[in-house]
């Protein structure tokens, strides 16, 4: 019946908490490989080398912190525990005192937006202390490689390929890049996929197509309605 706002753990860099404590070969090894990664990244922004390899131990040990404060995987599974509704002037503004959330949910247009459902609230406690101490060079360096990393496949072709050597290579074993048509239609569906769609079906099928599955359909569920009625141990 009503539509509610939802805050949940987030920020990460690695694809979850895991990759920045567990002790396994596999795993230290893409964990040491991330900063580097990060440093480059931002050498495509103008970083000189130095100055981004400085940033990316910077960023890797914003994220830890952020991986620390984090539930598990298991804890989050928890229906309970992760559904904590808080009024936006009172609970939420306890729990994170310096964020503004008032003007951020204003923002998003969620002027009428008075509670939001927090996952985990001791997530947005510790970010909300973890931003006051943290170097603001150090905030603009994460900010501006999330920023990256998420528009990596629309740049340019060497920012491209960094972000596919660290995240399909390095992290998941894929050693080729996908055709670039494959992936322009990947890109395409998620941009536009039910405008395509809308415009797929009008062509390839028409309402005498649809009129006939529609009555195979209910042929089979006629079908099976007349034949339950005969089943007496069924109630």
């Amino acid at each position: 019946d009503v539509m509610a706002v939802e805050l949940w753990q987030g920020g990460l860099g690695l694809p979850n908490r895991d990759y920045y404590f567990n002790t396994e070969a596999g795993v230290a090894k893409n964990r040491a490989a991330y900063p580097g990664h990060i440093a480059r990244m931002l050498q495509f922004l103008g970083e000189d080398p130095a100055t981004a390899t400085r940033a990316g131990i910077a960023v890797m040990a914003f994220e830890t912190v952020l991986a620390k404060n984090s539930r598990t995987l298991d804890a989050q599974r928890d229906p309970y525990t992760n559904y904590n509704k808080m009024s936006v002037a009172g609970k939420l503004n306890a729990t994170a005192p310096d964020m503004r959330w008032r003007a951020l949910l204003d923002s998003y247009g969620l002027a009428k937006c008075d509670t939001v459902i927090v996952g985990q609230p001791e997530f947005l406690h510790a970010v909300d202390s973890l931003v006051q101490h943290t170097p603001i060079a150090t905030l603009k360096d994460y900010f501006a490689y999330h920023l990256l990393t998420a528009y990596a496949a629309t740049l340019s072709a060497s920012i491209d390929r960094e972000d596919f050597s660290f995240y399909a290579k390095q992290l998941n074993g894929q050693w080729e890049q996908r055709p670039r048509w494959k992936r322009v239609l990947d890109e395409e569906e998620g941009a536009i996929g039910m405008v395509l769609g809308k415009q797929f079906v009008k062509e390839y099928f028409p309402e005498r197509t649809k009129k006939r599955y529609d009555d195979l359909v209910e042929a089979i569920r006629s079908a099976y309605r007349a034949r339950i009625k005969k089943l007496d141990w069924m109630s």
